[in-house]
């Protein structure tokens, strides 16, 4: 009887949540989704394939990302948090569009992943 081979590899997954996404939509739901969706084109997007990752999903105000490495990972959210505030600096604090971001690596049979994400915005969440 042949022995069916279950492929496995290490990755890295990255979560990130717009921080008061549902105020921010009480407040002002077309300028938050016409913000979010420019935001994911002209940064999440770019950053992510530059880091060498792929959105896997996107979840509402979430993403969930994967990267081959924990470095392109973290160096993916270093930049990625900079370039938001940056670009906040002009907008008005109750209409900021800021995230959490929070890393696990795992060692993934399909995309079954355990994280936890740090409460502290514009922050990343790194596990030892």
């Amino acid at each position: 009887m042949a022995e069916d081979r279950v492929e496995r590899r290490l990755t890295t997954i990255l979560a990130a949540d717009v921080v008061g996404y549902s105020r921010l939509m009480a407040a002002d739901e077309a300028g938050t989704l016409t913000s979010l969706k420019a935001l994911r084109r002209e940064l999440i997007e770019p950053k992510t394939t530059e880091h060498h990752g792929r959105v896997v999903k996107l979840i509402g105000d979430g993403t969930l990302m994967e990267f081959g490495s924990v470095v392109d990972a973290v160096n993916f959210a270093v930049h990625v948090q900079r370039a938001i505030a940056e670009r906040n600096a002009d907008v008005p604090e109750d209409r900021r569009i800021t995230y959490r971001m929070g890393r696990g690596c795992s060692l993934t049979r399909g995309l079954a992943v355990k994280l936890s994400v740090m409460r502290l915005p514009g922050s990343l969440f790194s596990p030892q």
